[in-house]
């Protein structure tokens, strides 16, 4: 939805939006999970 606001038509905001270094949001988002996540011993 705020794809169609911003770039006036659909887009997967997971995969198109990027940050500065370049990584999209679903890589920052899987991070941010597995950084939470315990470590299997």
């Amino acid at each position: 939805m705020a794809a169609v606001a911003l770039l006036g038509r659909t887009a997967n905001g997971w995969l198109k939006w990027k940050t500065e270094g370049g990584q999209t949001l679903d890589a920052v988002k899987r991070q941010a999970i597995e950084a939470e996540s315990p470590k299997a011993s």
